[in-house]
Formats: structure tokens, sequence, C-alpha cells
């Protein structure tokens, strides 16, 4: 379960879908994105955008989840993993989007071990909850 006003960080925004379907379903989340690239996203209330890579973000803030939805390779899914992984709350989660047939399944396979498999359509999410 998520609290009702969720910390979320999102790690890849892209064209900001991701972003935007988890400020539906929790409204009053404190969502922070980050992408090399934000300039084409459409802006979305209670949202913090910062133009950076996963590797070069500061944080420093406790997660009730991370959406990971970056390069998508075995070495960048495994950085994020190392680095971002101690900021996930008890009873938190870390999600992995686009899961099957990438870099993702290795990393998320190799550090993290147990995890939920969900496949939607065209795409598969790995959950992991602390």
């Amino acid at each position: 379960e998520m609290p009702e006003t969720p910390t979320i960080l999102e790690l890849g925004t892209g064209s900001g879908r991701s972003t935007r379907a988890m400020k539906l379903l929790w409204p009053k989340a404190r969502i922070t994105t980050c992408d090399l690239v934000i300039s084409n996203v459409v802006g979305t209330d209670g949202v913090m955008y910062v133009q950076s890579t996963s590797h070069d973000l500061e944080w420093d803030k406790m997660c009730d989840l991370i959406f990971v939805d970056s390069s998508h390779t075995y070495e960048e899914t495994k950085r994020e993993i190392e680095k971002f992984k101690p900021f996930v709350k008890d009873g938190g989660y870390m999600v992995f989007h686009d899961y099957e047939g990438t870099g993702v399944k290795d990393a998320v396979d190799e550090l993290l071990k147990t995890i939920m498999f969900v496949k939607t359509g065209e795409f598969s999410q790995a959950i992991w909850r602390k």
C-alpha cells in the first residue's frame, strides 16, 4: 500500500506519460522526475522536473516509490539499483519498466532476487518491495 501523500522518484521522464499516470493515481504525491532531456515534457502541477542523468542526480530523500525507466542497459540499471535502493522506505517499492528483453532483467535478477513480475500488453515491469 502507498500512503496518501507518497514521495516518488522517477528515473527517466521521457514524454512524461508515466509521471502523469502516477499523479492521477496519487494526486497528493510529491514527485521528482529526472531525465537528460525534459524540454518536450508537458508540465504537471506538483511535479519537480530535474534535467539530469540518474548518475548525476544528487538525491537524499527517502521514497515510497522509485520508478526506473531510463536507459534500460544492464550497467545503468545496476548503478541505479545500487545508488537508489538505500532511499526506498521500509515497505516501499522500486518498479522497473521494460523489464523483459533489456539489460534491466539481468541487473534486477542479479541484485534484487525477489521480485513480482507484471506484463501488461507490450510492456513488462518488475516490482521489488523492501
